[in-house]
């Protein structure tokens, strides 16, 4: 009978210990719930893409950290360059939307996966028929809340697809 009691009496310690572990960890973790995180991310997004196609660079250099950087087409692009190409954009290929597909918050931080199409409509100078190009890609994006503010730190680009006149596009889409 004791056996059993110091048995019961170790395995109770056992799962109040557990309990104690699992509540300090979500308690270190103030990660807010994903549809929430989602719905932050998505109108700051939303934002982002209204801001460069009306070239708002007030908006557009609140939502960009300081240190802001991407590396599309195997070179850097800093804050500077992305508030100087928001000026120089001609609308014709732009990112026409941007939908949230994950977000999870940390703190401070938050990595966010999300889906861009942009789209243009060119026409052939020989035959004068109009081709539709679209780009489909997927970023893995890193937000820091600086003063209360989400911000961009870094976009990195996982995946591509382009597509001419609805037929995916075989060759290299980003070099």
């Amino acid at each position: 009978m004791m056996k059993n009691s110091v048995m019961i009496g170790m395995n109770l310690k056992r799962a109040v210990v557990s309990v104690a572990l699992i509540g300090a960890m979500i308690g270190f973790t103030s990660a807010a719930p994903v549809q929430d995180a989602k719905s932050i991310f998505q109108s700051r997004y939303d934002l982002f893409t209204k801001a460069f196609l009306t070239k708002d660079t007030k908006t557009l250099g609140n939502l960009l950290a300081p240190d802001f950087y991407t590396g599309p087409y195997g070179k850097k692009i800093d804050r500077v360059m992305m508030m100087a190409s928001c000026l120089k954009s001609n609308g014709l290929f732009e990112t026409r939307s941007r939908k949230v597909l994950t977000a999870v918050i940390n703190n401070n931080k938050a990595s966010v996966m999300v889906r861009q199409v942009s789209e243009r409509s060119t026409p052939d100078k020989k035959t004068g028929k109009v081709h539709v190009f679209r780009l489909e890609i997927v970023c893995s994006d890193t937000w820091v809340k600086n003063a209360g503010n989400w911000q961009i730190k870094h976009m990195k680009t996982v995946r591509a697809k382009g597509f001419q006149d609805g037929k995916q596009y075989k060759g290299k889409i980003l070099t």
